[in-house]
């Protein structure tokens, strides 16, 4: 069961992947704030139930060690902060692959706003770019 959703996570960071190479009319200052790509915000609530099933497991196997090997809980501090890290991070990086992308669309945009700005002697500052 969780092999399934090891591969759904690989075919959803394959597909993160290639969206950013793709000529996409990225729409940075729409209203959702996400550049017309609102869709990935809901990454963390369609993986719940794998990191969830994650988290009994490793529950488990602790609970496993403390009742029958007499282990005590402050041992696996290590173990707890390692796995909640490293799921997360299965989980969240591959929304990482649009920062450059949207980065220099921002600098650009920024960059005619100020010209724009300058040349019209407009004092407003609602962009969010530096003059």
């Amino acid at each position: 069961m969780l092999l399934r959703w090891y591969f759904r996570l690989f075919v959803w960071a394959r597909f993160l992947w290639h969206v950013p190479r793709m000529d996409i009319a990225y729409a940075l200052m729409h209203p959702d704030r996400t550049g017309h790509i609102g869709f990935q915000s809901r990454t963390g609530y369609a993986f719940a139930p794998l990191l969830l099933a994650q988290r009994v497991l490793l529950a488990g196997t602790i609970a496993n060690r403390i009742f029958f090997d007499g282990a005590a809980l402050p041992e696996f501090k290590l173990l707890v902060f390692t796995f909640v890290a490293a799921v997360l991070a299965a989980v969240l990086a591959p929304l990482l692959v649009f920062i450059c992308r949207f980065r220099v669309r921002n600098v650009r945009g920024c960059a005619s706003t100020v010209t724009f700005r300058n040349a019209t002697s407009t004092s407003s500052r609602r962009s969010g770019c530096a003059a």
